[in-house]
């Protein structure tokens, strides 16, 4: 109980900080260590593991890819083909509202650890007006690239759904399907509101390549998932695409590289993976999980809150499933499982949506200048949404 005040308290420092516009990155590196110190590690073991998070590789490998896709973004605004790709896009949809719905969920269908970097400036390129809030843009940036992760196999946590409950694959996709369709109708009911000004004519004939072309440079941060190559050596080549097709002089090159780079973007980055490194190897959660546990709670509560604890405060969607799941499914029969995993499911992942933690929320709050605040206010009704079919399944 204790152990989960203190977690309470920082987390609470979190959210002020943030309300209070202090740097992010800075307060989470602090909370970081606030947290090793309640959770008994000493101080010299706490500075080992902070200091550990830059040694650790997947940290280090996440950094260069925000860093290269942060570099190849501002090449392809600079040259003007970002805009190029946004009108490509036109040619398949009338209503310019949802082109700006469609570039971040393109981009979101493949799992890339910190892509809400790579696809905030096509959603800043496909603004329907020049007076559309950034809270909006944050949401379209951050809500419709997530809507697969609900359903879709290519997402690891989906898969360890499946092997830590014995359900079948199929079983899964089939009864998560109805989150990824209601997040699009939420997402929907809070984008339709957005002003269009200038809305493109309808287009004429297009030659096949003019269409493709902007989307060349994007090819090879895409392609590198599927080989199992880092990110940013996909990024490294579409940059060099980039130039090539813009044709850029070598002090373009490093005008259009380095001018608007977004540091402060870097600092928050490093705080969002000390705070990680110190939730995943300091034992900070064992406790509230045996706490909880020790309570008798109704089993589906119980898994519910764990869930969603462990989600808001890790911001790891593999953490609320790698940790509650094992503890909760074997207290469940088979009949129950059914009914009860869709539901723990999107508890927890209601959690990762609002963590302030969440690497893809802070970078888009902040590429798009806005407050996390006036985003978590247009996050709620559509993630209220999603969450009813895991309560309508449950208790049909």
């Amino acid at each position: 109980m204790i152990q989960l005040i203190k977690i309470a308290l920082v987390f609470i420092v979190i959210l002020i900080s943030l309300r209070y516009k202090i740097n992010l990155g800075v307060t989470l590196a602090i909370a970081a260590l606030l947290l090793l110190l309640f959770s008994a590690v000493a101080p010299i073991e706490s500075l080992k593991i902070v200091i550990g998070t830059f040694g650790d590789y997947s940290n280090l490998n996440l950094m260069a890819n925000i860093v290269c896709i942060t570099i190849l973004g501002n090449v392809l605004s600079y040259t003007g083909q970002l805009n190029l790709l946004v009108k490509s896009t036109q040619t398949l949809f009338k209503d310019p509202r949802l082109v700006s719905l469609a570039l971040p969920a393109l981009v979101g269908i493949l799992p890339m650890p910190g892509g809400a970097i790579f696809s905030a400036p096509l959603v800043e390129a496909s603004r329907t007006s020049p007076h559309t809030q950034g809270e909006i843009l944050a949401f379209i940036n951050y809500w419709f690239r997530h809507i697969w992760e609900y359903f879709l196999p290519l997402y690891p946590a989906i898969l360890l759904v499946s092997s830590l409950s014995g359900l079948p694959l199929p079983w899964i996709v089939i009864h998560h399907l109805p989150f990824f369709f209601l997040a699009i109708i939420g997402g929907w009911l809070v984008v339709r509101k957005m002003e269009v000004e200038n809305s493109p004519d309808p287009p004429g004939k297009v030659n096949f390549y003019e269409i493709i072309q902007p989307f060349i440079p994007l090819i090879p941060p895409v392609l590198v998932v599927f080989l199992g190559i880092p990110i940013w050596v996909g990024g490294m080549i579409g940059l060099i695409l980039a130039i090539f097709l813009g044709k850029l002089s070598f002090s373009q090159i490093i005008s259009a590289m380095f001018q608007n780079f977004p540091w402060s973007i870097m600092i928050d980055v490093a705080g969002i993976l000390i705070f990680k490194t110190a939730i995943t190897q300091g034992g900070v959660l064992q406790p509230v999980v045996d706490f909880m546990i020790s309570q008798n709670m109704p089993v589906i509560l119980l898994g519910l809150v764990l869930a969603f604890f462990i989600a808001l405060v890790s911001g790891l969607t593999s953490a609320f499933v790698g940790v509650s799941f094992p503890l909760i499914l074997p207290l469940l029969s088979l009949a129950s499982l059914e009914k009860a995993i869709p539901l723990l499911y999107i508890g927890g992942y209601l959690g990762i949506i609002f963590s302030p933690t969440h690497l893809c929320l802070i970078l888009s709050c902040r590429y798009f200048k806005t407050d996390i605040e006036k985003v978590y206010r247009l996050l709620l009704w559509p993630s209220i949404l999603v969450f009813s079919w895991g309560v309508i399944w449950y208790f049909i």
